[in-house]
């Protein structure tokens, strides 16, 4: 892998599944990410295979998952 900036930290995701559809929606999202400029998406770094397997390095963002977020600030419907 050639990083185009091995200066920064990177969330790295890999892809698991091996089906067809998996890696059609893993390369779907990859495009999309190619295509957004914004503040409030995390950037695409750098994608591509490494021993066999797919993956995408994001720009990465501290403070825990968005799961743990969602979680941390149960909102209420008014």
């Amino acid at each position: 892998m050639n990083c185009k900036r091995p200066e920064e930290r990177a969330a790295i995701k890999v892809l698991t599944g091996k089906s067809e559809s998996e890696q059609k929606r893993f390369l779907r999202e990859r495009q999309i990410m190619e295509g957004i400029d914004s503040p409030y998406v995390v950037k695409l770094i750098e994608s591509g295979r490494h021993d066999g397997e797919c993956f995408m390095a994001m720009e990465y963002v501290e403070g825990g998952s968005l799961r743990g977020v969602l979680e941390s600030r149960r909102l209420s419907v008014k």
